[in-house]
């Protein structure tokens, strides 16, 4: 490694953790508002093919309909987007600081910990790979590859 951990100075995370927080809260609220517009769509839909609306009233609807979906949609796209970036800013945080605190034996530079995420096929592996190292080496900087995996992890 090039950088070494004199170089490196621990960054508190907590503030990227808060926004993670509160982001995937306002992810879930966006999901939410999307189905409840999909929903309305589809009630929409089903009106207009059992003949519940005039001509005038299913250009309203269909409209409206068009409107809240496509505005639902896009709140969702946006709000993924900007949750992703604070994940990857808050995984990349995390393993700064692990060299930060001197850990021995990592794998994984912070960089491609998130990098990872973005090549084809690796991403299948090897984001996996940099989250058990940073798991890991987080619950204990000395002797961490001796540790026994977590059972949760996995799961992921």
């Amino acid at each position: 490694m090039s950088n070494s951990s004199s170089q490196r100075v621990w960054k508190d995370p907590a503030h990227l953790l808060m926004g993670n927080r509160v982001l995937l809260i306002l992810h879930i609220v966006s999901a939410v508002i999307f189905m409840a517009a999909q929903s309305f769509q589809h009630h929409v839909l089903t009106g207009m093919r059992d003949g519940r609306y005039d001509e005038e009233q299913e250009i309203a609807m269909a409209k409206i309909s068009d409107v809240l979906v496509g505005f639902s949609a896009l709140f969702y796209v946006v709000v993924f987007i900007i949750l992703a970036v604070f994940i990857c800013m808050w995984i990349h945080r995390s393993h700064h600081n692990l060299f930060a605190m001197g850990t021995r034996g990592l794998e994984y530079t912070p960089g491609w910990s998130v990098g990872w995420f973005f090549v084809p096929i690796m991403t299948l592996w090897k984001p996996y790979g940099a989250m058990k190292e940073l798991w890991m080496a987080s619950l204990a900087t000395e002797k961490w590859k001796n540790r026994l995996d977590s059972n949760l992890l996995p799961i992921w």
